[in-house]
């Protein structure tokens, strides 16, 4: 059985977000501050201004990426369907490897997108990069993305 949303909004996106939070608390429930990992990414080169954020936080076992836009090195949205798709997860990417992370660590990764009819798309780039059992995964359009960017992807990952 398949759920697809064709259109988040702000409620929708505010109770994802809760859910998230949710899980995340459940996780670090009885973790010890002093076993929680911060990852600190001294530069983003894609990043058009300072965060205010972790890009990348590892914590009880566990390693949190923040989402990862498709923007190219000078700031600007990616142009092109899978070309779009690609620059954000090697953003992602990149962002797991500061946890020592790597695509066969992910467990969970969320798809955001200003365009739902990308899902295609996705399918065909999520089955080249994972073999079975593959990671859990969301996809939810969105009304907009900083920047001006069409995708984000942020994931959660073994540590």
């Amino acid at each position: 059985m398949s759920v697809h949303f064709s259109h988040v909004v702000p409620d929708d996106y505010l109770a994802l977000n809760l859910l998230t939070l949710c899980f995340l608390a459940l996780i670090l429930k009885g973790t010890q501050p002093s076993r929680q990992k911060w990852i600190e990414m001294s530069t983003d080169t894609q990043q058009p201004d300072p965060h205010p954020y972790s890009l990348a936080v590892s914590a009880a076992g566990l390693v949190f990426v923040s989402g990862a836009l498709s923007i190219g090195t000078d700031g600007v949205a990616v142009p092109g369907r899978r070309e779009a798709l690609d620059a954000a997860m090697d953003r992602m990417t990149e962002r797991m490897a500061t946890a020592d992370a790597t695509l066969r660590d992910v467990v969970k990764l969320t798809y955001f997108v200003t365009d739902v009819t990308l899902r295609e798309e996705a399918n065909r780039q999520f089955e080249a990069l994972f073999s079975a059992p593959r990671p859990a995964r969301t996809f939810l359009e969105v009304s907009s993305l900083p920047y001006g960017a069409t995708v984000e992807i942020d994931c959660i990952a073994r540590a």
